[in-house]
């Protein structure tokens, strides 16, 4: 299977990475995250009663896919798609979140995710910088383990479009992808619904 890019979308948040007003609805903002299925893949999802984001990763060395959602909630339940073409279907409440990512090809993968009221959980930054533009995503869970990825547009000429996070100290959370020579400052994706 090839990468997968979801990640760089510009205009997707505001200028330090968080959700926009429109994106970030009403209601009491709730946090998911866990593994997804049997795959070395993370989910982290963020939404309140009307509006969800959400992003998966299966990075650690390699990345195949890392890949952000956004869409409305209808009565706890979602179906978005993402920009390289995974399905996100499911429902949450107060006990957790459950339903089904659909890769490209058509494989699936089930989740039931726990819910996360602080940290771990998603976290996200941006940063433009001669040109290039890096969106960030990182998905911590209770376990302490972590998947995330860089996502650069325009791509590079040569080599992935999206570069792993390496593990990060998440009491100072900023990306620090030394193969790019960047650094995003990260934050986390609940606290930026909960102050808007």
């Amino acid at each position: 299977m090839g990468l997968l890019l979801g990640a760089a979308v510009a205009g997707c948040g505001d200028d330090d990475g968080g959700p926009t007003d429109t994106q970030v609805g009403t209601g009491t903002p709730r946090q998911f995250a866990g593994a997804l299925g049997t795959a070395n893949a993370f989910l982290a999802i963020v939404g309140n009663d009307t509006r969800v984001n959400a992003y998966v990763c299966d990075g650690m060395d390699t990345i195949t896919y890392a890949e952000w959602f956004e869409g409305d909630v209808v009565d706890g339940t979602f179906e978005l798609t993402s920009e390289g073409g995974l399905r996100l279907a499911g429902a949450y409440g107060d006990g957790g979140a459950s339903g089904t990512l659909t890769l490209p090809g058509g494989s699936a993968q089930s989740f039931d995710i726990p819910l996360s009221p602080g940290a771990p959980g998603l976290y996200r930054g941006s940063l433009e910088m001669d040109g290039t533009r890096y969106e960030a995503g990182l998905i911590a869970i209770a376990s302490g383990e972590q998947r995330g990825g860089v996502g650069l547009q325009p791509p590079p000429a040569s080599g992935s479009p999206t570069v792993p996070i390496p593990e990060i100290d998440l009491t100072n959370p900023n990306a620090n992808i030394a193969s790019i020579n960047v650094t995003i400052p990260l934050r986390e994706a609940l606290n930026a619904y909960a102050r808007r």
